[in-house]
């Protein structure tokens, strides 16, 4: 934050570095949001030219070498426009952007700063995260370093008067940040006090200078020396680290405070459209992706805030605030200091000598004079430090009539001193508070003591001011009564501040449901008297659960539809929850889509079915349709039940686990469910935790197979595969996808194990291609991996990775993906399709099928489940079904896999459709690639 002197220059600016702040803030907020938004892209008419300018603060074609992948990347990205590099000096960029030919400029922190003073640029879109060590920042700071055997350089203050090395006195994180330093700790008062000599890049030269005992001191930026300590050239121990800093999330070494990294930023003449299009391009930058590594950085992150280097400047008298008088009072100094000094002294010794010549001849006056000038200042203080003070004091009479008041009476209350003058001091009452309160006081008072409380008053203007108030008596020397004096603190504020704190450490800020600090108090709290009442032999026939609610795939749906529209189902949902349960149910909100109810029963005997009914009827209530946005969202939600138990040994951790365990279980199952704690769920649960930990050690080892299963013509000819995943686990062997997937499509993993299979499947299409080996594969995509954001992306690379054909990869979803987000699901796969890869509808005929969907999506094929062929050669309905869905087939021109065909009869079923793809244990069980090669090549 800039000091308050610096607030009026930055007032009187002729063009201020933040004034696009909130325009900054508002490019982020969107750019944020547009990355959940669905949108459509128009064919450009014509692309328009955008120039990026950017320093090149060494050699002009490294720097264009490097920052040319930006460009061309920015150019992909968004359509309409292409960018273009402008690369050059300080001098060559100030020309180009002073002829109007740059549009947005990414150069260092003090640069930036000095031309938002005379250019029209913006706020900074985003701040460059650089690539430090093993870490990337978005901050940066000087380190200042001797050698670790000079025993006479310690601290800042041993600097003075000894010789500096730095790479370059222009360099701001190699001299600049720690110059400022030392001006800030006045170890120097001006630069020119500094011995400095300058070593030219690279910034190890520095690090020599002072090994070799040119200079005493050194100056580089942070980072340095960990790279050279990393590389070997330098050891740890051979340096010594003055002013040493520790920042939280900066574990670099650092002397100075930290300062913002390059930003980028664009001129005013840039439409905010564009702006914000670059911003979210900047951002979807990952810190590993190959684009990073090109540009030897960890991506872009928010825009810092790039006041101290304002600061800097300003205290180092650098451009633009270089223009300064050529003649300061600090010149003045420097030059006749010695003359000055000798002034003084002389000065200082004729007025003592006249002071010891009044003093000797006017000792008697001048002892009475200082005595009442004493008397005198010592009223005026008291009177000054009672007026001026920040409490309010007043005086009343002996009758309790105000005689007396101090200016913050006045200004507090909003009365005039007029208005209360000589009147009882309830003129300021509020009335809220209780008559016993006022005989306590009363009583306390005449009683000579002392009375210390809070009184709540009102002001004139009708506003309510808590008070902590002290009211003595006043007495006269004889130790009679005269008057009345009290003292009032004003701590509204802060009494506001602590019900703030109390809601924040108790309640949840979205929805206003008491949060985890106050439910766990709650169960204590039960435990506590069900304890209590089971030692009095009291009537303890009250039995009490907790339930946990979870809302089945949230994430989802707060992916589909953006945060906030997520947030106002959530207080909804809240709402609806608190009037589905019994008024004094205690309901509380623990995580985002996470929710918990205490219940009582009276009916100890059948509490179990009690609790149940209860948690069905919540059940019920909570499946009606939210309307949000007007758009109406169906939800479902899975319950977990755990008793809270009056034993000594129960814990409120126990019995949250124990309710946690159930709604593990109940998710597990499939949702919407609900599910009473018991030991067996517990050790279930435990499995299935157990199991998704092997399966994270299972994708880092690749314990995964790819076995095929082949897809044959009517007449036995191999067209086509699927690829199935078989898990080889080191200690129970082969275990098949329907134990492990439903486990992995609770999280994430099914994304590393979905991309694992599609990258594998790619690798093995194309070395069979290459073998001469010709056929389509299908890989099956989980709804959770093809949401994902990077897929497309990810199938195009893997595409081009192994320089397959795309015709031959055939990806097989679900009803279920595009009836949940059709307009998310429907450009991806448009986008993959007009490539020429194949979409297939898996297990169709089990869902919910909509021709209105087959119709507007890219499907290019239909799979009959294997539950319609299992009887389809002797149950009519299979008959019929299967015929419909070839019929629908044919006339849309989709091809037909039909699955599970294991013996003649129901492969004869088929004979009469010479176009459909029969698959099952009759023409071949899964194999895994080389098998499946030997069998099939060539045959």
């Amino acid at each position: 934050m800039l000091i308050a002197n610096n607030q009026n220059i930055f007032r009187k600016a002729s063009v201020s570095l933040f004034s696009y702040l909130p325009i900054a803030l508002l490019l982020t907020f969107t750019s944020i949001s547009l990355c959940f938004a669905n949108t459509e892209k128009t064919e450009s008419v014509a692309e328009q030219e955008i120039h990026v300018g950017v320093l090149a603060y060494r050699d002009r074609a490294q720097t264009i070498e490097r920052w040319q992948h930006l460009t061309q990347y920015l150019t992909q990205q968004i359509a309409d426009y292409r960018f273009t590099l402008v690369a050059g000096n300080y001098p060559e960029l100030e020309k180009k952007i002073e002829q109007g030919e740059i549009d947005f400029l990414l150069t260092q922190p003090s640069h930036y700063v000095s031309l938002t003073y005379k250019e029209n640029l913006t706020s900074p879109l985003a701040s460059m995260v650089n690539k430090e060590v093993a870490n990337g920042y978005a901050v940066f700071g000087g380190v200042i370093f001797t050698k670790s055997d000079r025993q006479d350089i310690n601290q800042l203050t041993d600097i003075k008067g000894k010789m500096i090395v730095t790479p370059s006195k222009k360099s701001l994180g190699a001299y600049q940040m720690q110059a400022f330093e030392l001006l800030n700790q006045e170890i120097f008062s001006h630069q020119k006090e500094m011995k400095v000599i300058e070593t030219g890049l690279p910034q190890l030269n520095a690090i020599h200078a002072v090994l070799r005992n040119e200079a005493d001191v050194g100056f580089v930026r942070s980072g340095v020396i960990e790279k050279l300590i990393e590389r070997g050239e330098l050891k740890a121990n051979q340096l010594k680290i003055l002013n040493p800093q520790s920042f939280a999330d900066f574990n670099l070494i650092v002397s100075t405070q930290l300062y913002p990294e390059w930003p980028i930023a664009s001129f005013a003449h840039v439409k905010q459209n564009l702006m914000k299009e670059v911003l979210q391009a900047l951002l979807k930058i990952e810190r590993d992706s190959e684009l990073a590594i090109q540009l030897n950085i960890s991506g872009f992150t928010i825009a810092e805030d790039y006041r101290n280097i304002d600061q800097l400047l300003r205290k180092l008298n650098l451009p633009p605030f270089h223009q300064s008088a050529d003649f300061t009072l600090l010149d003045i100094w420097h030059r006749w200091q010695v003359h000055i000094v000798n002034m003084m002294v002389f000065i200082m010794v004729l007025t003592l000598i006249m002071l010891l010549y009044l003093f000797h001849k006017n000792k008697s006056l001048k002892e009475i004079t200082l005595k009442l000038k004493d008397s005198h200042q010592q009223i005026k203080k008291l009177d000054l430090a009672i007026q001026q003070s920040p409490v309010r004091i007043f005086i009343t009479n002996a009758d309790n009539k105000i005689e007396y008041a101090n200016e913050a009476v006045q200004k507090q209350s909003g009365y005039p001193f007029e208005e209360f003058l000589l009147k009882d001091p309830n003129i300021f009452s509020s009335g809220d508070m209780p008559k016993s309160m006022y005989e306590n006081l009363w009583k306390t008072v005449l009683a000579g003591d002392v009375w210390v409380g809070d009184i709540i008053n009102k002001s004139k203007q009708g506003e309510k001011q808590v008070l902590k108030t002290t009211i003595t008596q006043i007495k006269d020397p004889t130790n009679s009564k005269i008057g009345y004096l009290c003292i009032q603190k004003d701590i509204t504020e802060e009494k506001e501040t602590e019900k703030k704190i109390h809601q924040l450490s108790y309640y949840d800020e979205l929805t206003g449901l008491p949060n985890r600090n106050q439910l766990e108090i709650q169960i204590n709290d039960i435990i506590a008297d069900n304890i209590f009442e089971d030692l009095t032999e009291a009537d303890s026939s009250n039995n009490t659960y907790l339930m946990l609610v979870n809302i089945d795939r949230f994430k989802m749906i707060n992916d589909a539809n953006g945060k906030l529209l997520g947030n106002d189902f959530l207080k909804q949902f809240s709402v609806s929850l608190r009037e589905s349960v019994s008024p004094k149910s205690f309901v509380a909100r623990l995580a985002a889509d996470e929710f918990a109810i205490v219940c009582s029963s009276n009916d100890e005997s059948s509490v179990d079915q009690l609790v149940t009914q209860q948690a069905e009827n919540l059940l019920n209530c909570l499946k009606k349709p939210f309307c949000i946005n007007d758009q109406q969202w169906n939800v479902s939600v899975s319950i977990g039940i755990a008793p809270i138990a009056c034993s000594p040994d129960t814990t409120v951790n126990e019995v949250l686990r124990h309710a946690d365990t159930a709604l593990h279980y109940a998710k597990a199952e499939g949702g919407n469910q609900i599910q009473l704690f018991d030991r067996t769920i517990e050790q279930k649960v435990t499995g299935l935790f157990k199991t998704e930990q092997d399966l994270k050690i299972a994708i880092q080892d690749q314990q995964f197979e790819l076995y095929y299963q082949p897809q044959v013509t009517v007449s036995g000819v191999l067209s086509g595969a699927e690829a199935l995943i078989r898990w080889q686990h080191p200690q129970q062997g082969t275990i098949s996808p329907d134990k492990f997937t439903p486990i992995a499509e609770q999280s994430d993993l099914i994304i590393d194990i979905g991309h694992w299979v599609l990258q594998e499947a790619c690798q093995q299409l194309s070395q069979a291609s290459n073998e001469g080996f010709e056929y389509d594969l299908s890989v099956n995509i989980s709804p959770r991996q093809f949401m994902n954001p990077d897929f497309g992306e990810n199938v195009m690379t893997l595409i081009e990775q192994y320089s397959i054909d795309p015709e031959r990869l055939t990806l097989e979803i679900t009803e279920g993906l595009f009836l949940n987000d059709i307009e998310k699901v429907l450009p991806v796969m448009q986008a993959l399709a007009d490539t020429g890869i194949k979409f297939s509808i898996d297990d169709f005929g089990t869902g919910f099928s909509s021709l209105g969907y087959l119709k507007n999506l890219p499907i290019n094929e239909l799979k009959i489940d294997r539950m319609f062929v299992k009887n389809v050669y002797k149950d009519n309905n299979d008959a019929m079904l299967v015929d419909t869905i070839i019929s629908i087939a044919e006339h849309m021109r989709f091809s037909v896999v039909a699955e599970g065909v294991e013996t003649s009869q129901q492969s004869r079923f088929f004979d009469r459709f010479p176009n459909i793809r029969l698959q099952g244990y009759k023409y071949g069980k899964p194999l895994c690639y080389g098998d499946f090669e030997s069998h099939w090549h060539k045959k």
